[in-house]
Parts: C-alpha cells; sequence; structure tokens
C-alpha cells in the first residue's frame, strides 16, 4: 500500500475542505502527486547562514555546493532571492532547531510540528514557518486554522510561549495552479491573521481528522507504488507535494 503519511498542522490546514470526503479526496490527490526530494539541505543552509549575512549570494554559493541533483539544486536556486529578501538588515543573533511537537487533532491523529528553525533577533525569539509551495496557498480560513494551532502549541511550551511567529509564503500566491507566475514573498504577522472561533476550529478539525481516516481506509486498498531511484531521498513531512 502507498505510505499515507501524516499531515503537518500546514498540510492538515490546507487540505481542510468543507466535508470529510472532499478531504479524503485532496489527501489521496497528494498521495499521488508527493515529490522525491526533501528541504531539509535547504533548511540546513540557512540555519548555517544566519548570524552572518544571509545574502541572495551566498545562499546560492552553498546551494551549488550541495550534494544534490541538479534539479533540486534548481528548486532551492529559485527560492534563495526571496528567501535572502526575508532576513534582509534582520540582525541575527542565533539561530536554532526546533524539537519536534505533536499536536492532537483527535483522539488518534496526531500531527507533527517540526518547524525549520528559530532566531533571535533584535526584537525577541520568532519562528517563521517557509511555505515553499508554488502553486498553493494558505489564506483566508485555512491560514486562520493554521495559526491557530501554531498558537496552541508555542503557548503550551514556556520556553517558546513568547515569540512571535510569521508564515512566510513564497508560492506563487494563487490557487489557480498557473505555472507562468512567478513566486513572491508574503510575510503573514500573527497579529495580521484573522481569528477563528474555538467551535469553529473544533469543527474544521473535526472534518480534518475523518477525512484523513477515510484516506487511510482507501490507501491500505491501493497497490504499492515502485519506487524508482530518485525516490530514496527522504520526504520533508512539512513540505510534502503541492510545488
Amino acid at each position: 500500500m502507498p505510505n499515507l503519511k501524516v499531515p503537518s498542522p500546514a498540510h492538515l490546514s490546507l487540505l481542510y475542505r468543507e466535508t470529510p470526503e472532499k478531504v479524503m479526496k485532496a489527501h489521496l490527490a497528494l498521495l499521488n502527486g508527493a515529490p522525491n526530494f526533501s528541504y531539509q539541505p535547504l533548511y540546513k543552509t540557512m540555519r548555517g547562514l544566519l548570524g552572518a549575512a544571509c545574502s541572495e549570494k551566498e545562499l546560492l554559493s552553498a546551494i551549488s555546493r550541495c550534494a544534490l541533483r541538479a534539479d533540486i539544486k534548481e528548486k532551492y536556486a529559485e527560492l534563495a532571492p526571496l528567501i535572502a529578501d526575508y532576513f534582509f538588515r534582520k540582525k541575527i543573533a542565533y539561530a536554532i532547531e526546533v524539537a519536534p511537537r505533536f499536536y492532537p487533532v483527535a483522539r488518534d491523529l496526531l500531527v507533527p510540528f517540526t518547524p525549520p528553525l528559530i532566531y533571535a533577533d533584535e526584537n525577541g525569539l520568532c519562528l517563521p514557518y517557509f511555505i515553499f509551495w508554488k502553486k498553493h496557498a494558505l489564506r483566508g480560513e485555512r491560514l486562520s486554522l493554521f495559526a491557530s494551532i501554531v498558537r496552541e502549541i508555542l503557548d503550551e511550551d514556556p520556553d517558546l510561549c513568547g515569540a512571535r511567529f510569521e508564515v512566510v509564503d513564497m508560492s506563487a500566491g494563487s490557487e489557480t495552479g498557473n505555472k507562468s507566475e512567478s513566486r513572491s514573498l508574503t510575510i503573514f504577522l500573527e497579529e495580521s491573521i484573522e481569528k477563528i472561533s474555538k467551535d469553529r476550529k473544533r469543527d474544521m478539525l473535526s472534518t480534518s481528522a475523518e477525512g484523513f481516516r477515510r484516506a487511510k481506509q482507501v490507501a491500505a486498498g491501493m497497490p504499492s507504488k515502485r519506487k524508482g531511484r530518485d525516490q530514496r531521498d527522504q520526504l520533508d513531512p512539512n513540505q510534502l507535494g503541492l510545488l
């Protein structure tokens, strides 16, 4: 059977639909379109350059030295100017990895939250969540759901509850799937994201959990995919698919 991965909070929010049936179909579509590469090397490169300038030139130079396929380097290079733009003029004191956490969507569904880094600048701690998907963007109620989940996770951790949270979107900013559109940098500060009520959040999570259960049942009856040579790379659970 294909490996239906437990979604991250970002994917759970992105794949939310009005009914469990539609959520199920969204998960199965993602299952059939997951890429065969990871963003982990790019995250590590970013962390290594923070504290220095983290300029576009430095990022491109570091990417060129990575032992990766040429097509993956091209995908990383496309993001380099936007990453550099985000960190431009920030005075980074340090940047570190964040230990994985799990969010209980339902009693039988814990979703992993593994943000790539947290950094300290002149304004204190900041946890940026980078959206590298090109054709889809978190907007509206789905963005509100994601922000609500992340804030709940942060508030439960005494070391992170005071950190500010930002969604750093590097998509084409459209859900049309038009490949000719270019990426752009959009930063959503937590305070600018519309809040959702506890009741609405509970309903959305319940629908998402039921849709994932149904998708898991369907995937269990599907034939296994044959793995090609290029599928040996481990996938980053926070950035599956939707490129």
